[in-house]
């Protein structure tokens, strides 16, 4: 794993940076680092969330885009997990 708190994983056809966290250890538990890396893309960003997810809450999702992202939205896929 990564030291870094962000992984680029691609540039869609749209220029879409795709972006994936590393999982903390600790399951459920974020970062600070990961909190800042979030807060510091400056892009609009979509934060998609299974709704049977047990690893990305939805506390963890609404906070994402509610208080951290600068232009964030949430999606939740109806019976899906991570």
């Amino acid at each position: 794993m990564s030291d870094s708190p962000c992984v680029i994983r691609e540039i869609d056809d749209e220029g879409v940076l795709l972006v994936t966290l590393n999982r903390p250890e600790k399951k459920n538990a974020f970062h600070e680092e990961q909190w800042d890396a979030l807060a510091a893309l400056p892009c609009p960003t979509l934060v998609v969330r299974g709704a049977a997810s047990d690893i990305l809450s939805p506390d963890v999702a609404d906070r994402m885009v509610e208080e951290v992202l600068q232009n964030g939205r949430l999606e939740v896929v109806p019976q899906a997990a991570h």
